[in-house]
C-alpha cells in the first residue's frame, strides 16, 4: 500500500511447490497429485490484497505513527467508492497487544468486521494431512463511536473493515 505508485505488480516466488519434490520454503502454494492447499503466507497476501483501499491514512496513536510500536505493525487505508476502511494490523510478538484507535474524519457503522490469521506456533504449518491448522477466521466487533480498543492477538495478521455509517 505504501510506495503504490513505484510498486505496480508484485509476485511471490516460489509460488507453487509440489509436496513430493520441492527446493525451498517458503512457497505460497502446494500440491499434490489430488490436492492443492494454501500456505499461511498465502492467506497474508489474500487478505491484504482482498481488502485495499483507494488512498493510504495514517494510522496514528496520541499523533504517533502506530506502526513499529510494540511489535505492532499497522496500515491503514480507505476506499471512497464503497465507503470502507480497513486496518491491517500484525502483531509479531508472542504476547497479546492492546491497539485503540479514534477513527478521526470517519463515522463507522455500529458494526465491524474483522478476519484474523494466527498460530500460537511460529514454526507450525499446514500440510496435506491438515491443511488449514493456519487459516483465516472472521467475527463482527461492536463499534460505539469513533474511539475503538482491541486486543491484536499474538502472532498475528489481521484485517478490520470499517464501513462508513450512512
Amino acid at each position: 500500500e505504501r510506495n503504490a505508485e513505484v510498486v505496480h505488480m508484485a509476485s511471490y516466488a516460489p509460488l507453487l511447490a509440489h509436496v513430493d519434490a520441492w527446493q525451498w520454503r517458503p512457497d505460497l502454494i502446494w500440491f499434490d497429485n489430488l490436492n492443492v492447499m494454501g500456505s499461511p503466507n498465502y492467506y497474508v497476501q489474500k487478505m491484504f490484497s482482498t481488502h485495499r483501499g483507494t488512498h493510504v491514512v495514517p494510522a496514528l496513536s496520541n499523533g504517533k505513527p502506530l506502526t513499529g510500536k510494540d511489535s505492532l505493525y499497522v496500515s491503514s487505508t480507505i476506499d471512497r467508492k464503497n465507503g470502507k476502511l480497513y486496518v491491517k494490523i500484525v502483531n509479531s510478538s508472542r504476547s497479546a497487544k492492546p491497539a485503540r484507535f479514534t477513527l478521526e474524519e470517519f463515522n463507522p457503522a455500529r458494526e465491524a468486521g474483522i478476519e484474523t490469521l494466527r498460530s500460537d506456533d511460529p514454526f507450525s504449518y499446514n500440510s496435506m494431512a491438515n491443511p488449514k491448522l493456519i487459516f483465516p477466521s472472521a467475527r463482527t466487533l461492536i463499534v460505539e463511536g469513533r474511539r475503538f480498543s482491541i486486543t491484536v492477538e499474538p502472532l498475528s495478521a489481521n484485517v478490520l473493515v470499517f464501513q462508513a455509517k450512512n
